[in-house]
């Protein structure tokens, strides 16, 4: 009976070290290139420009792809109500006066499929909550006026300002 009471003070201890000893990953902690594993998905972040973004996309490169024609955008739904779905209120306070710039990759009807994070005025976000708003984003349709079938790939710049929120 001693032995079993010792083996679950051990055991709640490693399990309590474990918990506390995980550190949250935010841009900021991020010093080089490297690969960032969340879940079962893995991003990519590039330091010169702190950015965060899917690391496997079938999508060609900005500068591959070409842009053709000028097109006017609209949100069927605000993009602030994503934001607020995956920021809590307590969370959007303290990240006040950051800055996420969005830039998202849509087909010709306008769904987002691929999405990068611009971090440089947002250090303070961290990867895990990155992960969630990508999800979210990879479900959402922009209105696009103007797009053309022979142009398959429009650049969306979306800015998420927590002191708009």
């Amino acid at each position: 009976m001693k032995n079993i009471f010792y083996l679950l003070v051990v055991s709640f201890m490693f399990a309590f070290s474990n918990v506390t000893a995980q550190e949250i990953r935010t841009a900021k902690s991020f010093t080089k290139d490297c690969d960032v594993k969340v879940k079962t998905v893995t991003f990519k972040y590039e330091n010169k420009y702190q950015i965060f973004k899917r690391a496997k996309v079938n999508i060609p490169p900005m500068t591959e792809r070409v842009r053709k024609y000028s097109i006017s955008v609209s949100e069927p739904t605000p993009t602030k109500d994503i934001f607020k779905k995956v920021f809590s209120s307590e969370r959007i306070k303290e990240l006040t006066g950051e800055t996420i710039g969005i830039h998202c990759i849509c087909d010709v009807n306008g769904d987002v499929k691929s999405v990068e994070f611009f971090m440089k005025k947002a250090p303070n976000v961290s990867v895990e909550e990155l992960a969630i708003l990508e999800s979210y984003l990879l479900k959402y349709s922009f209105t696009l006026k103007g797009a053309k079938d022979d142009q398959p790939y429009y650049d969306i710049f979306v800015p998420c300002r927590f002191s708009q929120l």
